[in-house]
């Protein structure tokens, strides 16, 4: 079997390294997909903001009512797991 990231990668070895990239990652990957989440300093965890806006040129969605809510699922799958893995660390 195939060693672990966290002992080959020399990026994810150091603890704080691997935090701080992490937090960036979530906080860019989020923000790209409209998903507007900070970390908070004291307990390390990702939390969403209360309103979601669009951008101010974006037209209204073409795609089916269904898939409307498709931000709010993403944020809460995101917050989940990253609540989870901050329980693992």
């Amino acid at each position: 079997m195939k060693r672990s990231l966290l002992t080959t990668n020399p990026y994810l070895k150091d603890p704080q390294k691997r935090e701080e990239a992490m937090a960036r990652n979530i906080e860019t990957s989020s923000a790209i997909e409209g998903i507007k989440i900070k970390r908070i300093s004291i307990t390390g965890c990702f939390v969403h903001a209360d309103h979601i806006t669009a951008h101010p040129r974006a037209k209204r969605s073409s795609r089916p009512r269904s898939y409307q809510s498709y931000g709010f699922r993403t944020k809460t799958i995101l917050l989940i797991y990253f609540s989870n893995l901050n329980q693992l660390v």
